[in-house]
């Protein structure tokens, strides 16, 4: 019987050898890390922050160095091991290093004993410590066992190995074995999909391990959005918990920040601790009373009646592989008398080598395919001398997979012409190739829980709608497309924001060029490359060349609005129309005139074809904001138009779109008399006094109609939205797609021929004559 005191071991053993204990007695469990950190020192976490910060390194990376500090002892002159005794004269400096002696006078008062690990060189450096300070303590190592020989199953891949493990277990369970008495050791992330579904399909729990954080949840979110907005930690807090008071996760945040003292810091400060974090808060799990146990063939938590099936038999996963890529490399170890990468592949090969020779019914079994990759057995499966059964599906078990193994039959069949003996049974009738993955509708009571109270619709929205309505879905309500930055985008951001501030009275280029930038950065989320950064440069010439040709021609105006906003509600708010214009310019004289411009940096073209379908309705969009806005009371609209700033435009960025065919309107467009000008393109006069043939006028009846059918367009689209009208149904004009080039979501709309729908070009003004 192991002496009463301290017993160091794995939380695998320790339950193990509570499961095997026969009354009461006096033990305390530790594992050996922690032994060491109570013999040494531990660092505390807000030292982690400090020695971040002070070092200019990711938290990540200095917990990492952190590990080696407790070696200190055996540290030589070395730049790497150098540099570690930098961080830690720093961390004890800043009294971040924790030397708990009342503990280690606790563990002077009874006997400590080392279970199950085996004399390494980092163990003999503990025992040397405890040897130095006159600890009474023993080292139990495992006994080296005969080798078992046992059977290996070899499956083709990794659906037919789960489907082996969950048809075996689905026979233990009929057989009347005890769901505790079976445990599966070796499971990795790679067997999460096909083990999901099959624990679905069989009705057998297991207790999956949480893999998923919580970086990604809108808490967490919202978390590092506000302290990039706050610089004090008590608004950032106030301002979470209006949001989230009532997360699950609240707390635990809440408990990082406290760990860490992070009150005391500015917030920006703390975002790398706090996405370190975040990675390594999981998602809570399921855990059920009677599931099955994963655990580590290399510490297992085994008892003699258990049935163990061992996964992924293969090489490089049994016995995993160290390899040498620390930052303590294999050579600076071996100085130090510590386990170098060899040395930690040959203790776990010896390790799994004991526990699979202990007396236990072990289920072992490897695959040589996975849709990802491809397999080698384990070497120790010759090394141990084990006797390889290839394997094939086991049928009869459970009828939703058969009916999947007989498809999967017949799709080699029908594909390649090879005859499987479950095709000549004719076991099943799966209704082969009547699988329809049509899009079928959203289900009312899901529709109702994703649609919020508030509809908001603006151009975009409309526009992804008339595209595809299956996209608005996928997009606008999913969100399943996150916004990704590229260089047109940060091209169109720069120009906006320099033009923006163009019309300040203060304007200085060099600032202003300062501001677009930190704009694009705080879009970005991180640091422009070089490229980047030099076609950024290059557009310098080109904004410039706008400003000039915006105050050569804005002599008569007297106001401008930038980002002018409005939102139109309706339907009692359940409908909200929201919208930016770049820029309006303004004249007042007795009436208002106003001009509409909106910037682009990419290659758009005029056009009022198809307004009822839903297309080109930005600049349409425009007019109806205006004129639903109350900011204006008796106004005119001089005209609409797109102020091109890209290099293909340099140096002449006249203004491209349709003009007021008022003669006592039109002439308030600078430059404008019965010639020409140079500040439109096209708007031009014959002699005869009437408008070129290029010219693109429109009347003020047609800018009220075209505001009409926005608004029509746009209150359908609500009404569509609200029935739960999301088909799948790209629309091609003249037989040239408007919808499906380009679009993120064609991987999962599986579109047909029949799904398509066919327009014709129809222009608004012609069709409107």
């Amino acid at each position: 019987m192991i002496k009463e005191g301290f017993i160091i071991c794995e939380n695998e053993y320790k339950e193990g050898f509570l499961n095997n204990l026969n009354g009461i007695y006096n033990y305390t469990f530790l594992t050996i890390n922690e032994l060491f950190k109570k013999l040494t020192f531990e660092v505390s976490k807000e030292g982690i922050l400090k020695a971040s910060l002070k070092f200019i390194l990711k938290p990540e990376i200095i917990k990492n160095y952190i590990n080696y500090l407790n070696y200190i002892d055996l540290f030589y002159d070395h730049p790497k091991l150098n540099y570690l005794k930098d961080i830690y004269d720093y961390l004890l400096k800043e009294n971040m290093i924790i030397f708990d002696n009342n503990y280690k006078k606790y563990l002077k008062t009874r006997p400590i004993t080392f279970l199950g690990y085996p004399k390494n060189n980092n163990n003999k450096y503990i025992l040397s410590i405890l040897d130095k300070e006159g600890y009474e303590y023993e080292f139990i190592e495992s006994k080296k066992l005969d080798n078992i020989k046992r059977d290996v199953y070899v499956f083709n891949d990794i659906v037919d190995e789960s489907r082996y493990v969950f048809n075996s277990i689905k026979k233990l369970l009929d057989n009347n074995i005890s769901i505790e008495n079976i445990k599966i050791v070796n499971y990795s992330n790679e067997y999460d999909f096909i083990f999901h579904r099959l624990e679905n399909y069989y009705k057998i729990p297991i207790n999956f391990n949480a893999c998923k954080n919580i970086l990604s949840t809108p808490i967490s979110k919202c978390l590092l959005e506000l302290v990039d907005k706050y610089d004090d930690y008590y608004k950032v807090i106030d301002e979470l918990k209006k949001k989230f008071d009532n997360s699950l996760y609240f707390k635990r945040i809440i408990s990082i920040i406290n760990s860490y003292h992070l009150y005391n810091y500015d917030p920006k400060l703390t975002k790398d601790i706090l996405i370190m974090e975040l990675k390594n808060t999981k998602f809570d799990k399921t855990t059920y009373e009677d599931g099955i146990m994963l655990i580590n063939l290399a510490s297992p938590s085994i008892k003699d009646n258990d049935i163990v099936f061992v996964l992924g038999f293969n090489q490089g996963y049994v016995p995993p592989i160290y390899d040498d890529t620390d930052y303590l490399t294999d050579d600076i170890l071996s100085k130090m008398n510590l386990d170098t990468s060899i040395d930690k592949n040959l203790e776990i090969e010896n390790v799994i080598i004991n526990n699979l020779n202990l007396n236990i019914n072990y289920q072992i079994s490897y695959k040589l395919n996975s849709p990802f990759n491809t397999y080698l057995k384990s070497s120790l499966v010759e090394d141990l001398d084990y006797k390889e059964i290839i394997s094939n599906n086991t049928f009869g078990i459970n009828e939703s997979e058969d009916k999947i193994i007989y498809s999967n039959a017949l799709d080699d069949y029908f594909k390649y012409g090879v005859i499987d003996e479950l095709i000549k049974d004719k076991i099943y009738d799966v209704n082969y190739s009547s699988y329809d993955n049509k899009f079928k509708g959203i289900n009312k009571d899901i529709l109702d829980k994703y649609l919020p109270k508030t509809i908001n619709l603006s151009y975009s929205a409309l526009s992804n709608y008339s595209k595809c309505s299956f996209k608005y879905l996928l997009s606008n309500i999913l969100k399943l497309d996150e916004f990704e930055t590229n260089l047109s985008a940060h091209l169109g951001t720069y120009a906006h924001e320099i033009l923006d501030l163009s019309y300040n009275e203060d304007f200085n280029y060099d600032n202003a060029k300062e501001k677009a930038i930190e704009k694009v950065l705080e879009k970005n989320k991180k640091e422009l490359s070089n490229k980047e950064k030099f076609f950024l440069d290059s557009m310098d010439i080109i904004i410039n060349k706008v400003i000039e040709f915006n105050n050569e021609h804005e002599s008569n105006i007297t106001k401008v609005k930038r980002e002018f906003k409005i939102e139109i509600p309706y339907d009692n708010n359940k409908l909200i129309f929201k919208g930016f214009i770049d820029k309006l310019l303004i004249e007042e004289n007795n009436k208002t005139y106003i001009t509409i411009i909106d910037y682009k940096t990419g290659s758009d073209t005029i056009s009022l074809d198809n307004i009822e379908d839903g297309f080109n309705l930005q600049l349409p969009t425009y007019i109806f904001m205006l004129k639903k806005s109350n900011e204006f009371d008796d106004f005119s609209i001089v005209g609409f138009y797109l102020n091109k700033i890209s290099p293909k435009n340099y140096p002449n960025f006249i203004l491209e779109g349709y003009t007021n065919s008022d003669e006592e309107i039109n002439i308030h467009l600078d430059g404008f008399t019965y010639d020409k000008t140079d500040y439109v393109k096209s708007l031009k006069r014959n002699q005869d006094g009437s408008y070129n043939r290029y010219a693109k006028i429109i009347s003020d009846e047609e800018m009220d109609l075209l505001a009409k059918a926005v608004e029509d367009y746009m209150l359908k689209t609500y009404e569509n939205i609200r029935l739960g009208e999301f088909k799948i149904n790209p629309k091609l004009i003249d037989g040239k797609s408007k919808s499906c080039d380009y679009c993120s979501f064609s991987d999962v709309c599986f579109k047909t021929e029949k799904d398509k729908v066919y327009l014709e070009k129809k222009n608004f003004l012609e069709d409107g004559e």
